[in-house]
């Protein structure tokens, strides 16, 4: 996964490093991470978003918001754990397995 200045993320192929797809963002990628081997998130500086990219299609399969006057500083994410988001504003922890109950 590789992320370039002209508002581009691509998705190389390991065996050969051919262009597996490529996907446009309105502006330069903040930052971005890996999930689980099958999704990456990766926000960008103008938007108030982190989009979620299946890497089997490069297609968007979800997104998390942020407020209007936030955006995305660093992205984490950690086997088996939430995906931390740090904002300009706050730090902000999801999951894609729901909330855990006692």
């Amino acid at each position: 996964l590789a992320a370039s200045h002209d508002n581009h993320v691509y998705f190389l192929r390991t065996r050969n490093g051919s262009r597996a797809w490529k996907m446009r963002l309105t502006g330069r990628v903040s930052d971005m991470a890996i999930y689980t081997d099958s999704y990456a998130l990766v926000s960008s500086l103008d938007e108030n978003r982190a989009v979620l990219i299946d890497l089997g299609n490069g297609k968007v399969t979800g997104q998390m918001m942020f407020n209007n006057d936030e955006t995305a500083v660093q992205i984490r994410t950690y086997a088996g754990l939430p995906i931390f988001v740090l904002t300009n504003k706050a730090l902000i922890a999801y999951s894609l397995n729901g909330c855990h109950s006692k």
